[in-house]
C-alpha cells in the first residue's frame, strides 16, 4: 500500500469516527440503492456440461489454451479439474483442509487491540464459511472471484461501546463460475467462449468483488492432474483385467475335425456364462486356462496407492495421516508437523485476504468495522473448576481484588471478604456447583449438553441452555432490537405463551442450511419410494420439530427466569445469556451436526447405489481427537452386512471424522464387535444414550429423541405446546381479510372434466404414479389409486370441482404462500390434515383474489415418500382456521 493510500485511509477513518451514525445510516442506505452493474452470477449465461472421459492430450491442450498469451481461456482447464476432483481421495484430502480451516476460532479487535466479540458475531455466518470454502479453493485452482452483491434489504442494530449503528449484513457470497473469469485481464465474460467481457477491478465495482489467489496461477491441480489421470487409467485397466482373465479362459478339444461341431461348440461356450456345467459329446474335453500369477492384482493396487500417496503428499504434505499405513510414533510426529505447518500457511493466508481484501470492502458495505481486524483465536476455554483452581493458587500468594473474583463469578462480594483462600475457594466451588443445577425445577436439560467446547472431537460439555450454565465472568451478548422487544413484551405478558416465531426461524432455517448442504434436492432420484429423498424428507422433519421443540424450551427457560427476577434490568440481562447460549453457541454446534450426518449419510447412500465394497473410518488425527476416534481411524468394514451403518460419521457433537468406500480391500476387516471392543463399553453407553451408533440410513433421523429439547418434558408441557395447536397469529402472520388481496394473482377454474384429468395424469405418470416437485426441490407423488379416489361423484360438484383444481396442483406444491408441518407422533389427533395415512404431513396453502385458498396435504413417514393425500379449496369463512401447524415456510 502507497503512502498515499495510507494517508487516505486515515483521513477516511477520522472523518468517520466524527459522523453521527444517522448519517451514516443514510450514507449506507443510498450506497444499497445504487446499482454497481449487474452482478457477474446474474449476468453469465449458463453453460451445460456433459460429463466424459478425460484424456492426458486434452489436459495439455487445456493448459496451452490457459497460459497462451492470445487466449487466456481457462475452460477447457476447469472442465479437466472438475472431472479430476471426482476423486474420492482428492476430495477427501481437500475437504480436510477446508473444513479444518473453518473450525478454527478468531476474533475481530479494535485498533488498540481489545476483543470486539459484537462484532466477531458478524462473521460467525453461514456467508463468511463460504467465504473460506472459495477463497482456500484459490489454492486447488488458482484464483477465485467472490461476489459481495448481496445484501439484506432491511437494516440491521448492533449495540458496540453503548452506542448503536445500523448496517446491511450481507446474506450470500457467491463465486463466479471460474470458467466465465479472465483473472490476468480482470475481466468476467458472459459466455466461455467471449474474448472481452466486463471489468471487475473498475472502480465502480471492484468494492463488490474480491480475489483470491494470483491471476497467472493454475493452482495445485494443474500439478495433481496427471496422477489422478493416471489413477483413473489404472482404474480402468483394472476392470478390463477382471473382465477378460477374472474367470479363466476355457477351451474344448475335438475327437477329430467337425466344422458344425465346432461352430455348436462355439454356440454353447459362448451362452454359458459362468454356469458350472455344459453338455459335450464323447471323447470332447473342455479345459480350464488359469493366470499363472496369483497375485495380479497387487501392480494394479499399487499404482492406485502410489497415485494416492503423491496427492496426499501435494495436498497435505504428507501421507501418514491421510492414507493407510503404519509407522512408528516418531515418523506420524513428523507427519503431523507437516500437517500443522499446512495448516499454519493456510490460517496465515486467511488472515491476510481478509484483513487486506474482505475487511475494507465490508467498511464499504457499511459494516461497523473501522480500524478492526480480524485475528486468529489460539486461546484455550477453561471449565469453571478448573479457572477456581487456577485462582486459588493466586488467591495463595497473591491478594487479589475481592472485587474482581465477585465481578468474575457472579456472586455477593460479602461472601468472600475477610475469607482466607481456602474459604474462598470453597465459596466459589459451591457457587459453580449450585449454579451447575436447572434453573426451572424438573425441566430436563437438552441433550446437546455434552456437545464439545474446546473443538472438534474435544472431550468436554456445552452448557445447558440457561444463564446458571454459562462460565462464571462470561460477558452478556450484545442483543439485537428484535430479541430486545421480544424479551419486553414477554415480561409485559407474564404468564401467556411467548411463542417467539423469529426464534424459531433463527434455528430452523440454519439447520436447514446444514441439511441442504449435505442433501441437496438436485441430485435426489426420482424412483418412488428411493432412500435419497426419503431420508432428506425425514431429516427435515427433524429440524421442523427440534426447531419447535427448542423454542419451547426457550419459553419454559424465559418463564422460570420471570418467577426469579427482581425487575426487568434483571430479567434482561439472565435472559440475554439464555438467548446467547441458544441461538449462538448451542446453534453452531447444531447446524455442524446436522450438516455433517447430511453429509455423511448422502456418501453412505451413493456408495451403495455405486456398489461400494467397503467403508473406511477417518478420524482427523491432532491433539484434539478423542480416543476413540483414534481408535477407529483407518479401520475398514465389509458393506456386506448392516452393521457398518452404525459407525458412519458424525459419532459425537462436532466430530470431524468422515467416511470413505472403496471397492476392494485385501487388508484386515473390522467386524462390529471389534469396533466396540475398541470404544469400550463406557463409550458405548454414552454414544448410545446420547443417541449416536444407529442406521440413520434405516431410522432415517438427524436428531435422535435423546437430543431433543423436549426429552423427559411433562406431559402437560408437551400437549400445551403442540405443533398442531400453533395457530398463525403466533407466528407473526395477518389475518386473512387484512392481507392486501390484490397482490395474489388471480384465480379462474379450467373447465376441464374427469375424464381431462384422467387423461392428462396417464399422459404424465410413470408406472401409475405421477411425480410433481414441490418448492423446495423435493419429489411429491400422486398414485393412482389417490387420484381415483379424489375424482368420485361426491368430490366432482361444483362446491368441490376436484378434477379442475387437479390442473392447479402443480401450482400450489411448486409456489405456495404458506406451508404448515404436522407430526402426527406427538399431536395424536390433533387435526393433521393428512389423516391417519401419514405421521408426517405438509400443509400447502396458495392465496389467490377473492377469497380464493387452495390446499394441497402432502403426507410421509420414515417408510413412505411424500404423497399428495388431498387437494382442495378452502371455504372463505375457514381461511383463517386453516392456517395452522408450525409455519415452515412462508413465501
Amino acid at each position: 500500500m502507497s503512502f498515499l493510500d495510507r494517508t487516505l485511509d486515515r483521513v477516511t477513518e477520522f472523518v468517520l469516527s466524527r459522523v453521527p451514525d444517522g448519517r451514516i445510516f443514510v450514507e449506507n442506505r443510498a450506497r444499497m440503492g445504487e446499482a454497481p452493474g449487474q452482478s457477474a452470477s446474474a449476468g453469465i449465461v449458463p453453460e451445460a456440461i456433459s460429463q466424459r472421459a478425460i484424456s492426458l492430450q486434452e489436459w495439455t491442450a487445456a493448459v496451452n489454451a490457459a497460459r497462451h498469451p492470445l487466449v487466456r481461456n481457462r475452460r477447457q482447464l476447469y472442465l479437466v479439474f472438475d472431472g479430476v476432483m471426482l476423486d474420492l481421495h482428492l476430495t477427501s484430502l481437500m475437504d480436510k483442509r477446508t473444513e479444518k480451516l473453518q473450525a478454527n476460532k478468531f476474533k475481530i479487535v479494535a485498533a488498540d487491540n481489545t476483543e470486539q466479540p459484537e462484532l466477531t458475531t458478524l462473521f460467525q455466518t453461514l456467508w463468511f464459511r463460504d467465504f473460506i470454502r472459495f477463497a482456500i479453493e484459490s489454492v486447488a485452482y488458482g484464483h477465485s472471484l467472490i461476489e459481495l452483491f448481496d445484501q439484506a434489504d432491511q437494516p440491521v442494530s448492533l449495540k458496540i461501546d453503548k452506542r448503536t449503528v445500523q448496517y446491511f449484513p450481507l446474506r450470500s457470497v457467491k463465486l463466479v463460475p471460474r470458467p466465465h473469469v479472465r483473472p490476468e485481464a480482470g475481466q468476467w465474460v458472459v459466455n466461455t467462449f467471449d474474448q472481452e467481457g466486463s471489468s471487475f477491478r473498475a472502480d465502480a465495482v471492484r468494492h463488490y468483488y474480491l480475489e483470491a489467489g494470483r491471476p497467472a496461477d493454475l493452482g495445485l491441480l494443474y500439478k495433481i492432474t496427471p496422477v489422478a489421470l493416471a489413477k483413473r487409467y489404472a482404474l480402468g485397466h483394472w476392470s478390463e483385467y477382471n473382465e477378460k482373465l477374472g474367470l479363466p479362459f476355457r477351451s474344448v478339444v475335438m475327437p477329430r475335425p467337425d466344422k458344425k461341431r465346432e461352430e455348436r461348440l462355439a454356440q454353447i461356450l459362448a451362452k454359458m456364462g459362468s454356469a458350472g456345467w455344459g453338455i459335450f459329446h464323447a471323447g470332447e474335453e473342455m479345459k480350464l486356462l488359469e493366470s499363472a500369477k496369483t497375485d495380479p492384482h497387487k501392480c494394479f493396487l499399487e499404482l492406485l496407492n502410489y497415485c494416492d500417496r503423491q496427492m496426499s503428499k501435494v495436498i497435505s504434505g504428507e501421507t501418514l495421516t491421510t492414507d493407510e499405513g503404519s509407522g512408528s510414533k516418531s515418523q506420524a510426529t513428523v507427519h503431523l508437523e507437516v500437517a500443522e505447518l499446512k495448516h499454519e500457511a493456510d490460517r496465515t493466508f486467511l488472515e491476510y485476504l481478509i484483513n487486506e481484501e474482505l475487511i475494507p470492502r465490508l467498511n464499504y458495505l457499511g459494516y461497523p468495522l473501522q480500524g478492526c481486524r480480524y485475528v486468529r483465536d489460539d486461546s484455550m476455554e477453561m471449565s469453571p473448576q478448573e479457572q477456581i483452581k487456577i485462582d486459588g493458587v493466586l488467591l495463595t500468594f497473591y491478594n487479589l481484588d475481592p472485587a474482581y473474583i465477585a465481578d468474575k463469578y457472579d456472586i455477593p462480594i460479602e461472601s468472600i471478604t475477610g475469607k482466607s483462600a481456602a474459604e474462598v475457594e470453597q465459596v466459589l466451588t459451591d457457587a459453580v456447583s449450585k449454579k451447575a443445577k436447572p434453573a426451572a425445577k424438573g425441566l430436563p436439560l437438552p441433550a446437546n449438553q455434552h456437545a464439545p467446547t474446546g473443538g472438534c472431537c474435544t472431550p468436554g460439555r456445552i452448557a445447558p441452555a440457561n444463564m446458571r450454565e454459562l462460565p462464571a465472568g462470561a460477558a452478556v451478548p450484545t442483543m439485537s432490537a428484535e430479541e430486545d422487544a421480544y424479551l419486553r413484551a414477554f415480561y409485559d405478558n407474564a404468564g401467556s405463551r411467548g411463542w417467539s416465531y423469529d426464534s424459531f426461524r433463527r434455528t430452523h432455517s440454519k439447520l436447514l442450511a446444514g441439511v441442504a448442504e449435505g442433501l441437496p434436492a438436485a441430485g435426489l432420484s426420482v424412483e418412488y419410494g428411493a432412500d435419497d429423498h426419503l431420508v432428506r424428507a425425514n431429516f427435515e422433519a427433524d429440524v421442523h420439530r427440534f426447531g419447535h421443540n427448542k423454542t419451547v424450551f426457550q419459553v419454559l427457560q424465559l418463564n422460570q427466569l420471570l418467577k426469579d427476577s427482581l425487575d426487568f434490568d434483571d430479567f434482561q440481562k439472565q435472559a440475554g445469556k439464555v438467548l446467547a447460549n441458544l441461538n449462538e453457541r448451542n446453534l453452531r454446534t447444531e447446524y455442524e451436526m446436522a450438516k455433517a450426518t447430511s453429509t455423511q449419510t448422502a456418501s453412505a447412500m451413493r456408495a451403495v447405489a455405486d456398489g461400494a465394497q467397503f467403508m473406511r473410518y477417518k478420524a482427523t488425527l491432532d491433539d484434539k481427537t478423542r480416543p476413540f476416534h483414534a481408535a477407529l481411524h483407518n479401520r475398514v468394514f465389509s458393506l456386506a452386512t448392516d452393521d457398518w451403518r452404525k459407525f458412519v460419521a458424525p459419532l459425537g457433537w462436532n466430530c470431524r471424522c468422515h467416511n470413505i468406500y472403496e471397492d476392494d480391500h485385501d487388508g484386515e476387516l473390522t467386524t462390529y464387535e471389534d469396533a466396540i471392543g475398541l470404544l469400550g463399553t463406557d463409550e458405548v453407553t454414552r454414544l448410545t444414550r446420547d443417541g449416536f451408533l444407529i442406521d440413520r440410513i434405516d431410522k432415517k433421523k438427524l436428531f435422535t429423541d435423546r437430543q431433543n429439547y423436549m426429552n423427559g418434558l411433562p406431559d402437560p408441557e408437551q400437549v400445551k405446546f403442540q405443533i398442531g395447536k400453533l395457530k398463525y397469529s403466533e407466528q407473526g402472520q395477518e389475518r386473512w381479510k387484512d392481507l392486501t388481496q390484490t397482490n395474489f394473482p388471480a384465480h379462474t377454474l379450467q373447465n376441464k372434466s374427469k375424464q381431462d384429468a384422467l387423461d392428462d395424469f396417464e399422459a404424465t405418470a410413470m408406472d401409475k404414479v405421477k411425480r410433481y416437485v414441490d418448492h423446495r426441490g423435493m419429489p411429491v407423488f400422486l398414485r393412482e389409486k389417490e387420484l381415483q379416489t379424489h375424482l368420485k361423484p361426491k368430490y366432482l360438484a361444483s362446491d368441490q370441482n376436484r378434477q379442475q383444481l387437479y390442473f392447479d396442483i402443480s401450482a400450489v406444491l411448486s409456489d405456495p404462500d404458506e406451508v404448515y408441518f404436522f407430526d402426527k407422533s406427538v399431536d395424536a389427533n390433533n387435526g393433521n390434515p393428512a389423516g391417519p395415512n401419514a405421521k408426517l404431513s405438509y400443509l400447502h396453502l396458495k392465496f389467490y383474489q377473492d377469497d380464493v385458498v387452495l390446499g394441497a396435504v402432502v403426507g410421509f413417514d420414515e417408510g413412505t415418500p411424500q404423497s399428495l393425500q388431498t387437494w382442495y379449496q378452502v371455504r372463505p369463512n375457514l381461511i383463517d382456521e386453516a392456517r395452522r401447524g408450525l409455519l415452515v415456510h412462508k413465501k
